[in-house]
């Protein structure tokens, strides 16, 4: 299961996104797409994550594509 990469499209709940990704083993990729710019680069203190900042909102599948 090395091969897999968690993709995680968010527009401003930081609450269940922080849960979330606790939720994830720090041995697997994650790939947030923030949509807004609502997550900070320090958000996470972990070294797995990868944020993509959209400045400007996009729709719903939209958000999804930027994260793949």
């Amino acid at each position: 299961m090395k091969d897999l990469t968690i993709c995680i499209p968010v527009y401003k709940r930081l609450d269940y996104l922080k849960v979330l990704v606790e939720s994830i083993p720090e041995d697997y990729p994650i790939c947030v797409s923030d949509n807004g710019c609502y997550v900070r680069d320090d958000f996470f203190c972990r070294g797995n994550i990868r944020i993509k900042h959209l400045q400007n909102v996009v729709p719903m599948f939209s958000n999804w594509n930027e994260t793949i």
